[in-house]
Formats: structure tokens, sequence, C-alpha cells
């Protein structure tokens, strides 16, 4: 009995030829990432993230 997802107590017969697992390929993309010192002034100021009271 296999121990990756199978739940039950009810044993099964895997035999030659039978299709027991499925495979996902997921392409994993992986951004370049740009480190800044400071940051140019915004319209928002300093007062963070939600002071607009929306």
């Amino acid at each position: 009995r296999p121990c990756w997802g199978y739940h039950s107590n009810v044993d099964f017969e895997v035999k030659v030829g039978d299709r027991i697992a499925q495979l996902i390929l997921e392409k994993i993309i992986t951004p370049d990432v740009m480190e800044f010192e400071d940051f140019d002034a915004t319209v928002r100021g300093v007062r963070g993230f939600g002071s607009t009271g929306v």
C-alpha cells in the first residue's frame, strides 16, 4: 500500500501496465531582483499603507 495519498485500509494489487501515478510539470519563473539603497519621493509621502482611509 503506497504511503503518499492512498487513504484506505483495503489493499489493492498493482499489475504490469497499470497507470498508478500522475506527473504535472510546471514552469517556475524566477524574476531578477533589483536592490535599491534609496527610493524617490512618492505622492503618498511617508504616511504608508492604508493612510488614504479607503
